[in-house]
Parts: C-alpha cells; sequence; structure tokens
C-alpha cells in the first residue's frame, strides 16, 4: 500500500508505484521458517598439492615491504610498497587467472596486471594498467603449446607430480 500512497501523492512515477504496490515484504524468520529445509553439500576432503587428483587450485596473497637501513626513509604506512592479488588455476580446463595489484613507488602508486591462459585456446591475454601514468596495455600472445594434438579430451597430469622437494627455508 505504501507504493500506492507514494504514486498517488507524487513522490513516484506512475510504473515504479505500480511496481511497487505488488510487492510483498515478509520478516526475514517468517520466510526462513517457510522455506523447505535442504541436506547441505557435504564439503569435499582436502587434496594435497602433489597428489594426482589435483584439478584446481586458488589463492590470494598480499606483501608488503618496510624500508629500513641507512640512509632509508621510512614511508609512512598508507604509503608502503605493497602488494595483493589472486591466482586462480583449473587444471582440468587449462585456464589460468592472475591479478595483482600494487605501490612500488610514489611514481608508481598503484599497478595492475591481469593474467589470463587459455591453454585450450593456446591464447595468454596480458593487461597491465597504471592510472597515474594514464598508461594501459594488453597483449595477446599464442603459446608454443597450443591446444593438445595427440587427440585426448582427458586432463592433462598435475604439474606439481615433477616437482622435487630440496628442504625447506626458515625465515
Amino acid at each position: 500500500k505504501l507504493g500506492e500512497a507514494f504514486g498517488r501523492v507524487g513522490l513516484l512515477p506512475p510504473a515504479a508505484a505500480q511496481t511497487l504496490s505488488h510487492l510483498v515484504v515478509a520478516s526475514p524468520s517468517v520466510v526462513l521458517a517457510n522455506m523447505p529445509h535442504s541436506t547441505p553439500a557435504p564439503t569435499p576432503a582436502p587434496v594435497s598439492i602433489f597428489s594426482p587428483g589435483l584439478k584446481a587450485f586458488s589463492f590470494s596473497f598480499a606483501s608488503s615491504q618496510k624500508h629500513k637501513g641507512r640512509g632509508a626513509r621510512t614511508m609512512p604506512q598508507q604509503e608502503s610498497e605493497s602488494g595483493r592479488g589472486e591466482l586462480r588455476v583449473d587444471l582440468s580446463s587449462q585456464r589460468l587467472y592472475l591479478r595483482s595489484e600494487g605501490r612500488f613507488s610514489r611514481g608508481l602508486p598503484q599497478v595492475e596486471s591481469r593474467v589470463i591462459l587459455r591453454g585450450d585456446r593456446g591464447r595468454l591475454y596480458a593487461r597491465t594498467k597504471i592510472e597515474s601514468q594514464d598508461y594501459e596495455q594488453c597483449w595477446s600472445v599464442r603459446t608454443t603449446e597450443g591446444p593438445p594434438q595427440d587427440g585426448l579430451t582427458s586432463v592433462r597430469p598435475n604439474p606439481f607430480l615433477r616437482a622435487k622437494f630440496l628442504g625447506s627455508m626458515i625465515m
């Protein structure tokens, strides 16, 4: 009724008032009580990065650097060099997405890069943007290894399976 009243006194255009007149508002607790209960999907078991069963993985990252030492001046916290981003890899679809952004110096206050690998198409796409310099560059590059030529549509093996443990580094 509120939409209808707003329309009659001219606070809303007639079309908006007509749409709102059909709106039904209900308490969230009433709506939730009347919804059918579904069983949540089971959480899949974690897969080791070295497992042949690894099909996809992703993570976010962040970094920062503080200037210290002789002759170096510590930049204020909001101006410190830092970066962040995300990586998503789908081994079964042969795809990779990387987004990273960061502040590297006063001259480069904000740099953003995006990289997309479409292994199924044999293409690599890259975009770099530096707004303060009014700079933007995009690339589309054919990768040396295009789509599989063996005619197989099966999933390629986990590339981490070739890794060799060389020890650990304590920081």
